[in-house]
This record gives C-alpha cells, sequence and structure tokens, in this order.
C-alpha cells in the first residue's frame, strides 16, 4: 500500500473503469422520488444540495441488501450505482416495492469510472463516502488523467478503509 500511496498520493492522479464491477440502475418518473424515499437509508432532500450521496437498501428485517450511490441527473431521473453481479436480485427488489408508484426501473448501459490520488481538476461527481476516494465519472473518463488498472483503484479504496459492494 506505500506503493499506491507514493504513485497516486503526490500529484499524479489516475482513472479506473468500473463498468466490470458496477452497474447504474435508472429509475425515472414522477414517483421516482417517492419510491426512493421510502425504500433507501438516506434522504432523498440532500440530493438538492448535493450531486450523490451514499445509501444503503435494507431488507424487513433491517439488515443490509444492497449499498449503492445515487445520482440525479435530471428531474424525476435517478441512477443507482450497484455492484454489477447483483443487478438482478437489485431490480426485482426495487419492481416489488414500486407496485404503488410505477416508477420506470431500467439497467443502463453507461459506464463508470473512479478518478483517484493526487490533486485534479476533477468535474466527476465527489464520492460520498469519502471526498479523499476521488471522483466517479458517468459515460466516460476525464481526458486529461491516464487510465490505471482496477486493482490500483481497489487497493487507494482499501488503503483509505473503504469497502465497496454488498
Amino acid at each position: 500500500s506505500s506503493g499506491i500511496n507514493a504513485e497516486y498520493g503526490g500529484t499524479s492522479a489516475a482513472v479506473s473503469d468500473l463498468s466490470e464491477r458496477r452497474a447504474l440502475v435508472e429509475i425515472s418518473g414522477e414517483q421516482s422520488f417517492k419510491l426512493l424515499q421510502g425504500l433507501i437509508t438516506n434522504d432523498m432532500e440532500k440530493l438538492s444540495e448535493q450531486d450523490s450521496m451514499y445509501t444503503h437498501i435494507l431488507n424487513v428485517r433491517g439488515r443490509i441488501m444492497f449499498d449503492s450511490i445515487v445520482y440525479k441527473p435530471g428531474a424525476h431521473q435517478y441512477l443507482l450505482e450497484v455492484d454489477r453481479g447483483l443487478v438482478p436480485t437489485f431490480v426485482k427488489c426495487l419492481k416489488m416495492y414500486n407496485i404503488r408508484c410505477r416508477a420506470k426501473i431500467s439497467l443502463t448501459e453507461e459506464r463508470l469510472f473512479a478518478s483517484f490520488g493526487g490533486t485534479t481538476q476533477d468535474t466527476g461527481h465527489t464520492d460520498p463516502r469519502l471526498p479523499s476516494l476521488g471522483s466517479r465519472h458517468l459515460g466516460s473518463p476525464p481526458n486529461s488523467l491516464p487510465m490505471a488498472p482496477i486493482e490500483d483503484y481497489d487497493a487507494w479504496r482499501v488503503t483509505l478503509g473503504v469497502s465497496e459492494g454488498s
């Protein structure tokens, strides 16, 4: 881990493609806010003050089923970042609670990147779990940063003591 701090802890920064591990599920429609407000552990109103937030979805016994970062790209539109391997179960869970709200739920093909380390003039979404983790980028990576293997991002994240995935 000292190599990661030496490589990315100074002025150099990098970006990794998280798309193989993390997916973005879109929830849209006039009732999407209501659906999420009743389902997640964080207050959806926070998205009026910040561009992303970290949250969990619990089962009926109060145990964590999913961790997620929520983004609000537009009015009545939300993107939930989740573990790619859990997407079918996650979507099934959302649809089960969506009976009254009738929000549209779909898996997007949008790619997800994380920039980390060093000091950057980042235009992404600051990681809501810990600002020193860097930023998330939806769609495309920042052109100004070199690509790094996902293992480098994982080492950076673990060095900072942050888990990822449920």
